[in-house]
């Protein structure tokens, strides 16, 4: 059983930029934070030997459960001077599968491939209605490399 905690931190791509430069506005969302449970299973093992020094890895899935943390502009397309974003809080899946490159017992290396699924309102129809429209599943994914420690 693995805990982990995530804290993201984002910015303004290219494309965005660009949308605002035609007199657009760009939706976006953003992972704030997250905090998730999962059941890992390692199915494969390994080792090889370099310079006379062995090494082992093990290759893992894991699926769980996790409280998301999001921050989105979905308020600023019923009023179009409201710059301030919307911050939420959900409930989602999260699977990954990736690989741990023992350094020593207690540390690893992770290399890893994250999948994290939710459903969330998408934006403010209209100013006058207050209402949102239909809900849309959120897809994030993430190639993650990080130190571990094993207890």
């Amino acid at each position: 059983i693995e805990f982990g905690h995530t804290i993201g931190e984002g910015k303004t791509n290219t494309t965005a930029k660009s949308v605002v430069e035609q007199a657009a506005t760009p939706f976006y969302r953003k992972v704030v934070s997250m905090t998730h449970v999962n059941v890992i299973w390692s199915p494969f093992y390994g080792k090889f030997n370099t310079f006379d020094q062995i090494y082992y890895l093990d290759w893992y899935i894991g699926l769980g459960v996790a409280a998301i943390t999001d921050k989105s502009n979905r308020n600023q397309f019923a009023d179009i001077d409201n710059t301030s974003l919307t911050t939420e809080s959900h409930t989602g899946g999260i699977w990954n599968t990736g690989f741990l490159f023992y350094l020593s017992n207690a540390w690893s290396l992770r290399l890893e491939f994250q999948g994290l699924h939710y459903k969330s309102l998408r934006y403010r129809e209209s100013s006058t209605s207050g209402e949102f429209s239909t809900s849309a599943y959120i897809n994030h994914y993430s190639l993650n490399l990080g130190l571990t420690w094993h207890i």
